[in-house]
């Protein structure tokens, strides 16, 4: 006995079908099922496989979000139901199989939570269609609508939600649930490595005394008259005091605040990881940070775990694989660096090493005959960068290059219209012909500019401070216009980490006159304890020596037989975002901007 499309009226639940003869098939009715299951097959091939196994409770009962329903014919719907866990599993309903289901099903508005009960795993074959590496098909067995989605929201693959509604924003952009859960992923590992070191999870209080710390506090006003609570900057007297009290290992997850200007990499309030050391040093410290970031980093296996979400490449929680295989090779390191090098060779103290080459600096007998090429300037100290671009773009590059380098961009490095950079693009002369560079020797540049030992000489040349703005600018564009390629997150020296150390002790200002009775000693020769981890050209954390501070309320404390310890704070917002290919202000599902009266 048969069923046809025709005489089925799902509108009727209630009623049982009538039964029709394989005589009483008509031919078109025939047609119509073939193209009904060809149909089906274009849907089917959209959703991924799915497995019944630790996705549905005993009772085989599913609670999610379902999606728009795709109907295959009147007898067959398909939809996606995204699950708790985030991931997306398909749902099947056949009218053959419970008739008042199917019609239910079909009625469910999109994006609504619902709860679904579908038939055992055992209780269906998937045979159909031929398609061997499916084999769990959830069919439907009963659906209620928990809370209905209003049809005035229109949510397409383009939608973009406002603000002040990051609710709709976090749901329906699955690039920020990907990074949320990302994140959450990462705090638990670096939590389970501190933990396994002997580290001790201790709070610290948030409301604290205002101090001279670097930026301003927030301050909250107290029911006494003329008293007030600052908001704690930082627990770095907490934890230095926690090293006196017998601790020698303390960790934390800070909730810090800083009343500063809201910027996309700075919010007014971040959390940080917060350590300190007993009895360590630097080199201790170093060396627990970096297994750590790589520990973490070895089970993200990021070859395998990064995915390409609405145009981001996010690592995807669920990909990360459970035991990473032991003879993968490291797809990141740790290079360390001192403050003089960073500066002479980068120009900044916050080098980025994914950007090629070094920037050299060329004086008056590193270059020759090739200077009067370069300026009228008698003595110049001049910095050249060099970048490998696209041979067969060399004319685009040049125009593309000399627009980029327009007065706006200098003006942000702090260049002037006499120091305007020359551009040379190798194997395009156009730009040069007629003029005093035509007859410059391109390779001997090339060379001065991206091989071999340093350039720089001596103690008396000024560190690139605006080569060293401008090459990480420069790159960005290239990069963005496709001249140049770079590591996608996820690939081998994507993450690019550098340790930056032993930073000046002094800062040179104007020279005064009595000062001059002050200098027994070279006092800008004497380096701090104080080191940097930066991640592709960020800051990603700092920490130093510290015996003593300069609060007089501590010294009570620290004079009290408390050991040498050392700390280190890790901005996690800022790794994080630099990981999930983002800005920090797109890691909270709340911020200062998402509350404000005028957001848009």
């Amino acid at each position: 006995m048969a069923w046809t499309t025709r005489r089925f009226h799902t509108c009727k639940a209630s009623k049982t079908p009538e039964p029709v003869t394989e005589e009483q098939t008509t031919h078109n009715g025939e047609r119509q099922v073939e193209a009904d299951e060809e149909k089906a097959r274009e849907v089917w091939n959209k959703y991924p496989t799915t497995s019944l196994k630790s996705k549905t409770q005993p009772n085989n009962t599913l609670f999610g979000f379902i999606g728009k329903c795709r109907k295959v014919g009147k007898m067959l719907s398909f939809a996606h139901l995204t699950m708790l866990s985030g991931e997306q599993v398909q749902i099947c309903s056949k009218a053959e199989m419970d008739p008042a289901a199917h019609h239910k099903f079909n009625h469910l508005p999109a994006w609504s939570p619902v709860r679904l009960e579908v038939y055992p795993q055992d209780a269906v074959q998937n045979s159909s269609h031929g398609n061997s590496s499916r084999v769990d098909t959830l069919h439907i067995k009963d659906c209620q609508i928990l809370n209905a989605f209003p049809h005035n929201i229109i949510v397409t693959p383009v939608t973009q939600f406002p603000r002040s509604q990051r609710h709709l924003q976090i749901r329906f952009h699955p690039e920020l649930q990907a990074r949320l859960r990302f994140r959450s992923w990462l705090k638990a590992q670096f939590t389970q490595s501190l933990l396994e070191k002997d580290f001790i999870d201790i709070e610290t209080p948030t409301l604290f005394k205002p101090t001279c710390e670097g930026a301003r506090e927030f301050l909250v006003p107290s029911r006494r008259i003329g008293f007030a609570y600052a908001l704690s900057q930082s627990p770095q007297q907490y934890k230095q005091v926690l090293m006196a009290s017998g601790f020698s290992r303390y960790m934390q997850w800070a909730r810090c605040f800083r009343d500063e200007d809201l910027r996309a990499d700075r919010q007014p309030e971040f959390s940080q990881l917060d350590l300190e050391w007993a009895f360590a040093n630097a080199d201790d410290v170093r060396k627990d940070i970096s297994e750590l970031v790589l520990k973490a980093l070895s089970a993200l296996c990021p070859s395998e775990s990064y995915q390409d979400v609405r145009g981001y490449n996010i690592p995807i929680v669920a990909k990360i694989p459970s035991a990473p295989s032991p003879d993968a090779p490291p797809a990141h390191k740790f290079t360390a660096m001192t403050y003089a090098k960073s500066m002479a060779l980068y120009g900044t103290d916050k080098p980025d090493l994914r950007i090629p080459n070094r920037i050299h600096t060329l004086k008056k007998g590193d270059v020759g005959e090739i200077l009067p090429l370069l300026t009228s300037l008698t003595d110049p100290v001049i910095d050249v960068l060099h970048f490998s671009l696209e041979e067969s773009r060399a004319a685009e590059a040049q125009e593309f290059v000399t627009e980029t380098l327009n007065d706006k961009m200098l003006n942000l490095c702090g260049l002037n219209l006499q120091d305007r950079p020359v551009v040379i693009v190798h194997g395009f002369t156009s730009a040069v012909r007629n003029t005093p560079l035509q007859d410059l020797d391109y390779q001997q540049l090339v060379k001065l500019a991206s091989g071999g030992e340093p350039l720089r000489k001596g103690q008396d040349c000024a560190s690139p401070l605006e080569m060293g703005q401008l090459r990480p600018l420069l790159w960005k564009a290239l990069v963005e216009k496709g001249f140049m390629k770079t590591p996608r997150l996820g690939e081998a020296n994507s993450l690019q980490f550098v340790w930056v150390t032993e930073f000046p002790m002094f800062q040179r200002l104007e020279e005064r006159e009595e000062d001059l009775e002050l200098l027994f000693t070279d006092p800008l020769q004497a380096k701090s304890a104080a080191y940097d981890l930066v991640l592709n050209g960020v800051e990603v954390g700092g920490g130093s020596d510290e015996r003593i501070a300069d609060f007089q309320h501590l010294f009570k404390a620290l004079s009290a037989g408390c050991p040498p310890h050392a700390g280190f704070a890790l901005g996690f917002d800022r790794l994080v975002a630099i990981m999930t290919d983002t800005a920090t202000d797109q890691l909270r599902p709340y911020g200062l901007q998402c509350l404000t009266n005028n957001t848009t």
